[in-house]
This record gives structure tokens, sequence and C-alpha cells, in this order.
């Protein structure tokens, strides 16, 4: 039974809100790039992960300066592997949204797993070293990436120390990157299999395009398909959420 609606759960579904119309409007810019290259590196970590997983093996994953990712494997179930990109982007963001409770001892998990994704987006990004623009540009985006960490532990150190007014704070930000992981596995399901964007010159093709040309059916079918997981794993995470602060 669902207990609606504390001040915590109140504030929570506002920053959610608030997160959602702070990507919408800033999602092309500089302002959300070290955001945007963590949930990229989750993305193409959970394609590691089940390659892995099915038996195959990985040769390498790498994340660019223009937002793009690539995961190398041999082996495994392609099926499971191309699969776990979306789903597994949009579990991340279900997860840090979950640890996001009040409850001091998920917030420290959900701190350190996203910690642990900007450290291993710090060392896999990837630029142009033949161009000075681009490692610029690279050196950059990792400063921006140190930045937000340095945030996150900056925050986890006040509220250890208890020199913080605000109690949820680091609620807050989970919540933030949370929403962030789930919006983007649901847009660029749409964006890759609606929009006409299937096969990018710069990205390459989509997963979706890869997952109907090596497994079966149509780019578009698997787009719809991962969107509605991905629009339940979203509803029923909203309301796991509500059910565990409520107690």
């Amino acid at each position: 039974m669902v207990e609606c609606c504390s001040s915590f759960q109140l504030t929570s579904i506002l920053i959610m809100c608030g997160s959602t119309l702070l990507y919408a409007f800033f999602w092309t810019t500089v302002i959300l790039a070290p955001l945007k290259l963590t949930i990229v590196c989750q993305h193409e970590l959970c394609h590691a992960i089940a390659a892995l997983l099915t038996c195959g093996k990985v040769k390498g994953i790498s994340i660019s300066s223009n937002f793009g990712g690539v995961t190398t494997t041999v082996g495994g179930n392609r099926c499971v592997t191309l699969t776990a990109g979306y789903i597994g982007s949009v579990m991340f963001g279900c997860l840090y949204i979950l640890l996001a409770v009040d409850n001091k001892n998920a917030n420290y998990a959900g701190v350190a797993i996203y910690l642990f994704s900007c450290l291993i987006s710090f060392f896999i990004l990837k630029t142009d070293k033949a161009s000075i623009g681009n490692c610029c540009t690279g050196l950059g985006l990792r400063l921006s990436i140190l930045i937000v960490m340095g945030a996150f532990v900056g925050l986890w150190i006040l509220e250890q120390q208890e020199v913080w007014p605000e109690k949820y704070v680091m609620s807050w930000g989970l919540l933030v990157v949370g929403t962030g992981n789930v919006l983007f596995a649901l847009f660029e399901c749409v964006e890759d299999t609606f929009l006409n964007k299937v096969n990018d010159v710069e990205r390459g093709k989509s997963d979706a395009v890869m997952l109907a040309e090596e497994v079966c059916g149509s780019a578009r079918c698997w787009g719809l398909i991962w969107s509605a997981i991905c629009l339940g794993c979203i509803g029923g995470t909203i309301y796991a959420f509500l059910v565990l602060s409520g107690n």
C-alpha cells in the first residue's frame, strides 16, 4: 500500500519532474556533457556484461566526445547482448531511483556505483588526438567528469560529517542521475527506431538495426518492444520508490 504523500515523496517527485525538464531543454548542450557520457558508458557496460554472461568475450569498450559508444564483443548471445544496452540503461536508472530512498546506506551504495561509472567513463573516453581541438575537447570532458565526481564526493562527506542542513541531498543527486538514465533509454529507443535515425552516419547502426539484421524482425519492432519495457520499468520503479519511502 502506497503512503502518499510525505514531504520527502513530494520533493522527490518534484525533483524527477524538474530533472525531466532539465534534460529536455539542455540535453544537446555542453551543460549535461559529463552526465551524458556516464549514461552512455553504462549503456556500453551493459552490452559488455551481457556478452560475458552469455559466454562471450569483450574485446573493447569506448565512448566518444559526440556521445556515441562502441562495445566490441566476440561470441555470446547476440540477441541478449544487443538488447542489454537500452534495457540495461533503464535498469541503471531504476536502481539509482530506488537507492534514493530515505536510507543512508542505500544512498551510499548508489553514489558508489555512480562514482565507479564516472571513473570508467573518464578512462574509456576516446578522442581524435590528431586534432588539437579534439584533444582539448577530450580534456575538457574528462575535467567535467571529475567535477561531477567531486560534487558527489563532497556531498557524501558533508552528510557523513552532519554539517549539511538537508539530510536528503544525496537522494536528490541520485534522483537526477536516475531520471537521466531512464530518459536516455526511452529517448534513444524512440530516436533510433521511429525518427529515421536508425542508420546515423556519425554514430553508425543502432542496436535495433543490428538486432534486426543479425537475429530477426525489424528495427522499429524492436524499438517498440524496448520502449514498452522501459515504460513498464519506469512506472514500476516510481511505484516501488513511493512504497519504500513511505515505510
